[in-house]
């Protein structure tokens, strides 16, 4: 028997950023089943989840939270979209744009439409 083990509960909005940061679609749509509140809930810095997968360019997470209604006219504390945050990570060299940040940014749509 051991003492000192301890299941540690993460809260959801925990969870939902794992999920993002391992890719996990399955989980995210899993979560935001339950929470639909935590799809557009800013952080500390005012991002949302969709700001975070378009920071990590992953193309399978923006296109899951879109699909999920995700709003991607948000902008975090600095006044960037998702769409903002994709192109800044997305540089591979002034001017020239990663393919999957190209797609990202498709993803998300030409600014002032919805995605």
């Amino acid at each position: 028997m051991n003492l000192f083990r301890r299941k540690v509960s993460v809260p959801p909005a925990g969870q939902l950023g794992l999920a993002i940061d391992t890719s996990d679609t399955v989980t995210i749509r899993k979560i935001l089943s339950c929470h639909p509140e935590l799809l557009n809930q800013p952080d500390e810095k005012g991002s949302t989840p969709l700001h975070r997968a378009a920071e990590r360019q992953d193309l399978s997470v923006v296109a899951a939270l879109v699909d999920l209604g995700a709003d991607v006219t948000l902008k975090d504390h600095f006044g960037y979209t998702p769409r903002d945050t994709a192109y800044f990570f997305g540089e591979f060299r002034m001017g020239a744009y990663t393919d999957i940040c190209q797609k990202i940014i498709k993803r998300l749509g030409e600014p002032g439409q919805s995605a």
